[in-house]
């Protein structure tokens, strides 16, 4: 699967539900690529689309999630899972995924080819696409020479720009919801973070061998009540994230838990499972992400730090 995108130099990809900029040359690029082959899309793009039409001599498949929703000239899927099955019928290997963020982020991971149109300028922007530059599971395989706007045909008079190609050259990391089945990898995860507090804090955790039982853990997947996303490459758990939302007068989003196994660190699942929480944080109203770090877990504070949290109180304790 491929897909095809506009950035600007933060990977910014459009503000208030449009396009950063429209540029002739970069459209006529996305029609040379994407003609003739299918382009996976959400309701909210074909709505950007004249007349919101779907795109002419392309099989259209749109996500929604309504089955009342019947867009002219275009099949619908209402969940990822269906709209990869209809791919599979389509020639997925020359499918392209063209957007909003939302299909973006759903589908990268079963990108093997990514097609930047890279703005060398900053927009306002709300909405973003994953920094493929800082990814270890991507390369930049090829960019253009520099262009430039045309102020006859372009909404931006003074851009330049550049078309990239950039190639998976790791597996992906995929970032979903626990589910029935996950409790006991998620278990054996939790028992390797309880290792690590019994060698900080051996006076506090000396007999804690996981803080969760597979039962409690398998209680929190049915219920939803704590969240518990996981990190997936080659069909295995590899770490995993709990979360809830707390209300103390500012809604935040509580990370109780993150932990990816030690022989599959610095691969971006630690920083995928983050930013997946910040999506549900942000879908559930919270203002902020709060967490704890233990002293002497020197290696998560760094991390912590390097996503950009920072510190804004102490934990006393007093030996009784």
């Amino acid at each position: 699967m491929k897909l095809v995108v506009a950035v600007d130099n933060e990977w910014g990809i459009g503000y208030k539900g449009d396009l950063l900029a429209r540029i002739r040359a970069d459209l006529l690029n996305f029609r040379r690529l994407t003609d003739g082959h299918t382009v996976v899309l959400g309701s909210n793009t074909l709505a950007t689309f004249p007349g919101g039409k779907a795109l002419k001599n392309r099989v259209n498949i749109v996500l929604h999630p309504s089955e009342e929703y019947r867009p002219e000239g275009a099949l619908v899927a209402h969940s990822l899972g269906q709209a990869l099955e209809m791919l599979k019928e389509r020639d997925p290997e020359n499918a392209f995924i063209i957007g909003g963020a939302s299909i973006y982020r759903q589908f990268l991971p079963y990108c093997d080819t990514a097609y930047v149109t890279k703005f060398k300028k900053s927009y306002d922007k709300d909405v973003y696409f994953e920094d493929l530059d800082t990814s270890v599971e991507w390369e930049l395989v090829e960019e253009s020479e520099s262009h430039k706007s045309d102020p006859t045909t372009d909404t931006d008079p003074d851009l330049e720009y550049t078309f990239c190609v950039y190639k998976r050259v790791r597996p992906a990391v995929i970032i979903r919801e626990a589910a029935s089945g996950d409790e006991e990898t998620v278990y054996e995860l939790l028992k390797g973070i309880a290792s690590l507090h019994r060698a900080i804090r051996p006076d506090l955790f000396g007999q804690v061998i996981s803080k969760y039982s597979v039962e409690e853990i398998g209680n929190m997947i049915a219920s939803g009540d704590k969240k518990i996303f996981v990190a997936e490459c080659g069909g295995k758990v590899r770490g995993y994230l709990i979360a809830w939302a707390v209300n103390n007068g500012v809604k935040t989003l509580y990370i109780d838990d993150l932990c990816v196994e030690p022989g599959f660190r610095r691969r971006g699942a630690a920083t995928k499972l983050m930013q997946r929480a910040e999506s549900f944080g942000r879908e559930q109203g919270c203002r902020f992400l709060l967490l704890n770090v233990w002293s002497g877990n020197s290696e998560a504070e760094e991390f912590y730090k390097r996503y950009g949290m920072v510190e804004r109180s102490k934990h006393l304790e007093k030996r009784l």
